[in-house]
């Protein structure tokens, strides 16, 4: 199963320890933002997060891609 890259928002309570629930899960490359109560990362199986607690929503991210000021119109 291929990676995935999600964005999991985390409830405030026991922060820290979700956070490792996360990486005993399997998620990399993580990028934890506290203030916001939000952890972005990789992962192959994003429903196994659902499950952890303190965990409230598991998003997949998006991309986008801006094509430069000279192309056609899209």
């Amino acid at each position: 199963m291929t990676a995935q890259r999600v964005t999991v928002t985390i409830e405030e309570r026991d922060f820290d320890g979700t956070v490792a629930a996360l990486r005993a899960a399997g998620m990399a490359g993580m990028q934890v933002h506290r203030e916001i109560g939000v952890v972005s990362g990789d992962i192959a199986n994003a429903a196994a997060l659902v499950d952890i607690p303190g965990v409230m929503v598991v998003e997949p991210e998006g991309r986008t891609h801006i094509a430069p000021p000279n192309a056609g119109i899209q």
